[in-house]
């Protein structure tokens, strides 16, 4: 009896040293990742920036980034900021990564979907998802540090969202006429610091996120996104310095500046990069017609009475009004050209990357007579170098 017991004492004993010891993480990794697998998606809960693999394998995640953006997470020092949409004509995840600081775009890679890496399409397949997968896993923590979750927050179009715990700040995202514009609002002042038009057949997002950018106090990127006729999601994506946000270009401010230039009735229509001194490029015109905006490469195009080409500061570059075309408020381009209050300009503003990663600039205006006949062109090119326009050709 005594033997008995003993044995029986040993097993129990073998069995709570068993338990207590720790779980092969093999096995505990692919028990997680099974978990992970047949979870539902709940976006923003997470402590990590989740891996490629198990986000894509996630129910529910292709749906929701289907209909709209999910922010995956940024750099530790917040210079960049990831995006995930899901691509139908891909048939793909495609990876946004952007620069928070410069507002642009600086990379896209793509996981494929779960389908792919587990081998259901073939095998073939299966080890081209694989590698595409840690591309751009590789690319992602070691090319741009996307390490830190964010959790944002979820807002209506016209609805503002503190910036801060006091409330001080607020930033509203709103659809006016063809686009999309962020406005920031602070005590006294308020800035508009963003906009984007549309494309045709485009239709803005219900919703938008604002998040604080890891790294920094007052640094807040907004996502917002545009659908296709097709339904593909476009994320809009742009970050806001409030150390930038200076009365000197508040929309107050610029607002009097422009109706003191132009007379009233006299609107901005172009806002170019924000730097610590404001936009460093603005647009204004006054009597504009026949008005077409569009999102990519084209940010205006009007035929108007007057118009001035000028900096966050106020410093005009570029002026068109009866006497013709004027540079610096002094020098008439072409003083052969009739002076005559029935000048207009068809004014067309173009911008596209150039093979150097730099951002092309070229405002065209044609000015015309009474009956709308072109009577001479110019092209005004921005100087990066500079931070100005320049005069480059008549035509």
């Amino acid at each position: 009896m005594a033997k008995k017991w003993n044995v029986f004492l040993c097993g129990m004993l073998t069995l709570t040293l068993a338990a207590c010891q720790p779980e092969d993480r093999s096995h505990a990794s692919e028990r997680e990742n099974g978990e992970k697998k047949s979870s539902s998606f709940h976006p923003y809960q997470e402590v990590v920036v989740p891996r490629l693999k198990e986000l894509v394998s996630t129910k529910g995640f292709r749906k929701y980034v289907s209909k709209a953006p999910y922010i995956l997470g940024a750099s530790y020092d917040g210079t960049y900021l990831a995006t995930v949409v899901y691509e139908k004509k891909a048939g793909a995840y495609r990876i946004g990564v952007y620069h928070t600081e410069e507002n642009r775009l600086e990379e896209a890679v793509y996981a494929p979907v779960s389908e792919r890496i587990s081998g259901e399409k073939g095998k073939r397949e299966s080890d081209d998802a694989e590698e595409m997968l840690r591309l751009s896993q590789e690319t992602l923590d070691l090319g741009y540090r996307i390490k830190v979750p964010l959790h944002p927050q979820k807002s209506s179009l016209k609805r503002s969202v503190a910036g801060d715990k006091d409330g001080k700040w607020q930033l509203v995202l709103d659809h006016q006429e063809k686009g999309v514009s962020l406005t920031v609002k602070g005590k006294r002042d308020r800035w508009h610091v963003w906009q984007t038009p549309l494309e045709e057949g485009e239709r803005i997002g219900a919703g938008w996120l604002l998040t604080e950018l890891p790294g920094s106090q007052g640094r807040w990127t907004a996502v917002a996104y545009a659908k296709r006729q097709d339904g593909e999601v476009i994320p809009l994506v742009h970050t806001v310095d409030r150390s930038t946000l200076a009365p000197s270009w508040s929309e107050s401010h610029l607002r009097d500046q422009t109706e003191r230039l132009l007379g009233p009735h006299a609107r901005i229509v172009y806002w170019g990069n924000s730097t610590s001194r404001g936009p460093d490029s603005l647009l204004a015109v006054r009597g504009e017609s026949d008005v077409l905006q569009t999102r990519d490469g084209t940010p205006y195009r009007g035929t108007v009475s007057r118009f001035i080409l000028f900096d966050g500061k106020g410093k005009v570059w570029f002026r068109g009004n009866s006497a013709g075309l004027v540079r610096d408020e002094k020098v008439l381009v072409d003083p052969g050209i009739p002076r005559g209050k029935e000048l207009r300009y068809r004014v067309i503003l173009s911008c596209r990357e150039s093979g150097d990663g730099q951002e092309e600039r070229i405002l065209t205006v044609d000015q015309l007579d009474g009956r709308d006949q072109l009577i001479r062109t110019y092209e005004l090119a921005w100087d990066p170098d500079d931070q100005r326009f320049h005069l480059i050709s008549e035509k």
